[in-house]
């Protein structure tokens, strides 16, 4: 009863102060930073850290780790498979599941459960945060709905992925020919591995428990294993919608054959996210392919391992995933990684594991340059309308997030030129593309960056890493979830202009 009462009065207390009195977009920004601040300093405890491993970690890389975690990102500056103890890798994995459908998702889900479980009444919970977190512009309730399908959706595509991963580590034995030795796992440590990279590639997170940091470099002629890897992060960034549609023509075929169409008349929206995914993921397979070719043959590299297994691999996993079985800043030329630079920048499909400006944002901004428009300034495609309000938000994330990495890299690169010059340290020279890369990396919540960042990032100033964060949150979060929430004005107050603006 006392619990009822208590309980009853918080929630109270919610509703008057922080849905009173918060905008949407507000609340959600808080929700991340107070519980990604409360893990950060969980990280601080002894029992997260192998022996004298905790003594090296600090607030900063910690929120760093943990809001990296949380948005599916993939960057650390620790060796998480060779400091951390299994309690550390734990709480990195239930960041990853969290950062899948979204924060706002488990928190409402939390809310609900308990307003059930103790039979409180009220108007406590507000859908359309996770509307917001998820930068869509479909309803609260189908977003609701549709979070709720993809959970377990993403559960049930991290299970076969576990099972596949446990048969590859358990049977298997493989160089890592970074450390120099043979790797051969044990049934739990082969089980944990499985589970823990499983949930990573459906995630989209790109982080390994690989002793040494390595990434998917031991693996970089073992195909079978990139298959897999492949097949988990193109499922968990395709988007959603995919995950309801699937789901209501199985239940109208098999479960509910004669309840009222819940089927869409058509699937414009998915067919227009596929395509663009796939034909973004041929061109820059291609235009890699292509550019590698010409510089170092077609053939092998230095490891052996077949340059076009190496394009596509590394080309599929930029689009969110973050693993890599090549070091991405010596194995591919300046060239390459402008293009995967590109690729990070645009992300997966939107309301998906995945980060970046988001697939339909880029298309869009394509075809309002390409396609014929109506009176009201609507593009049309295949004689459907889609409205300018829409374009002009996605031309607006897309300027935007330009904006941001540009501001990041020229401030990094005048900042540090100062600091090295200042310190007599140098940098070791790295170069605006390495800048956009890394910040492409960051909101596209990829991963993959040519820094060391376990000894350059964890060194660089708090400045440096706190921006990465907030870039990290930005591509979490959805930039286009900013301009979908925008007001209209009153067009009968405003003046217009005589003349139009030259361009």
């Amino acid at each position: 009863m006392k619990s009822r009462l208590w309980l009853s009065w918080f929630f109270n207390k919610w509703q008057n102060f922080f849905l009173g009195h918060w905008a949407t977009g507000l609340r959600v920004w808080l929700t991340y930073g107070l519980v990604l601040i409360f893990f950060a300093l969980i990280f601080l405890a002894p029992f997260a850290w192998n022996g004298t491993s905790v003594k090296d970690a600090n607030f900063i890389n910690n929120l760093y780790l943990v809001v990296s975690a949380a948005s599916n990102t993939g960057l650390t500056t620790y060796d998480i498979g060779g400091t951390m103890t299994e309690i550390g890798q734990v709480i990195i994995l239930f960041l990853m599941i969290i950062g899948g459908v979204g924060l706002l998702f488990f928190k409402i889900s939390l809310f609900q459960f308990v307003l059930y479980f103790f039979n409180i009444g009220g108007r406590y919970i507000d859908f359309n945060e996770q509307s917001y977190e998820r930068g869509g512009s479909f309803s609260s309730n189908k977003v609701r709905r549709m979070l709720v399908v993809s959970f377990y959706f993403l559960l049930l595509i991290e299970f076969i992925g576990f099972l596949f991963f446990f048969f590859i580590f358990f049977f298997n034995t493989w160089d890592n020919s970074v450390l120099h030795e043979k790797y051969s796992l044990d049934f739990w440590t082969s089980a944990w591995h499985a589970v823990f990279h499983s949930v990573s590639a459906t995630n989209n997170s790109g982080f390994d428990i690989f002793t040494g940091g390595t990434s998917l470099i031991p693996f970089a002629n073992f195909f079978g294993i990139q298959i897999v890897f492949i097949v988990l992060f193109v499922l968990g960034g395709i988007g959603f919608p995919i995950f309801l549609n699937i789901w209501d023509y199985l239940k109208k075929k098999f479960i509910a054959p004669n309840a009222s169409n819940i089927l869409p008349k058509n699937y414009f929206f998915e067919k227009f996210v596929l395509t663009i995914y796939f034909l973004l993921a041929f061109f820059g397979i291609a235009v890699v392919f292509i550019f590698e070719a010409t510089k170092k043959g077609i053939t092998t590299d230095a490891s052996n391992q077949p340059l076009f297994l190496a394009v596509v691999f590394n080309v599929m996993s930029a689009r969110s995933a973050g693993f890599s079985t090549v070091d991405i800043g010596t194995y591919f030329s300046e060239a390459s990684r402008l293009v995967i630079t590109a690729l990070m920048f645009i992300g997966t499909s939107p309301l998906s594991t995945g980060g970046g400006i988001k697939t339909t944002a880029f298309g869009l901004v394509i075809l309002a340059v390409l396609l014929a428009r109506d009176r009201k300034h609507n593009i049309i495609i295949k004689r459907r309308s889609i409205s300018a309000t829409v374009v002009e938000n996605a031309q607006s994330t897309v300027i935007l997030s330009l904006i941001m990495i540009l501001f990041g890299t020229i401030i990094s690169l005048f900042a540090f030129s100062i600091i090295n010059k200042t310190t007599g340290v140098t940098d070791t020279a790295k170069t605006t593309t390495d800048y956009l890369f890394y910040f492409s990396s960051a909101l596209g919540n990829v991963g993959l960056t040519t820094f060391d960042l376990t000894n350059e990032v964890a060194d660089k100033r708090v400045v440096f890493k706190f921006y990465t964060i907030f870039l990290m949150l930005f591509g979490q979060i959805g930039v286009s979830s900013i301009f979908s929430k925008r007001g209209n004005i009153d067009n009968k107050k405003l003046e217009i202009l005589p003349y139009d603006i030259p361009l």
